[in-house]
């Protein structure tokens, strides 16, 4: 059974090394000098047949992974793009590419490489009625797009367009959409609301048209709404750029608040949160203003801090974060693009025994651990060892001086993350508590034969079992 085991923690460290290495080759960088309209970017989309449409402050835009093509507005010309701020991204069931800016809707037209302005109504022609970030398509291929007079829905071919009065449901607030395949989710501040096919097809929406509904129990009708997020458990996410994110509880229907302004975490509070992206399951990340890029762990319910993005980020305020098709992390922020593209390293490269023997030593692997900036793992005869996710660089750990002639430490069986600070390694029959930014080792108890697995209970005990017994100890 343990070398069952043993076999399957093989499997999973090379999956998390070829998925999850930060080497710093795999970072690039692209500004005015390579194409990009503007530094200061606002938004990103990619859409289905692999472009990359970056929207900024000044222009559009568009990435074929070599060359940027870039738009932007020109009072002369009826086929530019209609304002150079853009605000929005997004694409219909045909593949066209609608793209909302500071001063009306357009729909990209790619056989003549330009622009066509959509105007649902007079007031839009007029620039009387702005969008509220609520542009999208929906599992039907119908457009949506939300104005200050009103929620309207259009074919893509324009040749059917309904406006619908959702006054009770939005209240006139800056909000979003959100559609998934039963209809469409909208946003206020007087909830979640999701309103399906059947109830969209009416005239008026009324909250009481939503058939499931999530509130907030905190008063939030002077904040604006900016978006919405499903993430990988199935749960929706939303963001209050002046106030915080929320999270959806089925049980109770409530929206939680799980970061705000004043969040323990940030070194100064920031004054605006921005899009957010699940970078990796349960990993929210978002730019703050003033903080610089963010990322929060569901599972801790904190920040995590020294993450390799940040240091790719470098502090810099980041607007869009996207994740592609093909696992690459993009950031937009003040100082143009910013490319991260996952290694593939191979098996040879980190397989203990392996032609590449500067990296890692030993021939059995026995153990596996991966924080926010190392792989950790133990073998059976090169001990407790490291790789750092930025630089690739691995580095063996060894028992101080005076501890190697009392204890093996080249056969490390077991590591558990104690805390933020210390991970409990099992070297042969005797337990450690380590401190990484320290180096210190401190020597717990000595078992009978290895320790297969540690435990820590709500008291903060921990109970490991090593050969025919079970321990328990606290701090």
């Amino acid at each position: 059974m343990p070398n069952q085991k043993i076999k399957y923690g093989l499997v999973f460290f090379l999956f998390c090394l070829m998925q999850e290495g930060f080497a710093q080759e795999n970072i690039t960088r692209y500004g005015i000098s390579d194409g990009l309209a503007d530094p200061h970017i606002k938004t990103m989309y990619q859409d289905s047949k692999g472009y990359l449409w970056i929207g900024t402050w000044d222009g559009l835009s568009k990435f074929d992974g070599h060359r940027f093509v870039s738009f932007r507005h020109d009072p002369n010309d009826t086929t530019a793009i209609f304002n150079n701020e853009i605000l929005q991204i997004t694409e219909d069931s045909t593949g066209q590419i609608w793209v909302y800016t500071k001063h009306g809707l357009m729909k990209y037209v790619e056989h003549e490489n330009n622009f066509r302005r959509v105007y649902l109504n007079k007031l839009h022609k007029e620039k009387k009625a702005t969008g509220t970030q609520g542009l999208l398509f929906d599992y039907n291929g119908l457009g949506w797009f939300l104005t200050a007079d009103g929620l309207y829905n259009f074919t893509p071919d324009l040749q059917s367009i309904r406006r619908i009065d959702a006054g009770e449901v939005l209240y006139r607030h800056y909000t979003c959409l959100l559609a998934d395949s039963a209809g469409i989710w909208m946003l206020s501040y007087k909830g979640l609301f999701h309103f399906n096919y059947k109830a969209l097809k009416k005239d008026t929406l009324t909250p009481a048209d939503a058939d499931v509904v999530y509130s907030f129990n905190v008063d939030l009708r002077s904040y604006s709404f900016n978006q919405i997020l499903r993430i990988t458990d199935g749960r929706l996410v939303v963001r209050l750029a002046n106030y915080g994110i929320f999270i959806t509880n089925d049980q109770t229907k409530i929206l939680e608040l799980i970061v705000d302004l004043n969040f323990p975490g940030f070194s100064y509070p920031p004054y605006e949160l921005l899009q957010i992206c699940e970078i990796e399951p349960r990993k929210l990340a978002f730019g703050a203003k003033s903080f610089g890029l963010a990322i929060y762990d569901m599972d801790s319910r904190g920040l995590i801090h020294n993450h390799p993005l940040q240091k790719i980020a470098n502090k810099q305020t980041i607007y869009s974060i996207l994740k592609d098709d093909q696992h690459n992390i993009w950031l937009g922020g003040v100082e143009g693009l910013i490319k991260y593209r996952e290694p593939q390293l191979s098996f040879k490269q980190w397989l203990s025994g392996s032609e590449n023997k500067s990296a890692i030593t030993g021939s059995f692997l026995t153990t596996i651990y991966v924080d926010d900036t190392h792989f950790w793992f133990g073998t059976r005869d090169g001990g407790l060892q490291k790789i750092d996710r930025l630089t690739s660089v691995a580095e063996r750990i060894k028992l101080p001086a005076a501890f190697q002639f009392m204890y093996d430490d080249t056969r490390a069986n077991y590591i558990y993350p104690f805390d933020k600070e210390h991970l409990l390694i099992n070297f042969d029959t005797s337990v450690f508590l380590y401190h990484e930014a320290s180096g210190r080792f401190r020597h717990l108890l000595n078992v009978t034969g290895h320790v297969y697995k540690f435990y820590q209970d709500n008291n903060g005990v921990i109970w490991c079992s090593g050969g025919t017994k079970i321990f328990a100890f606290s701090f």
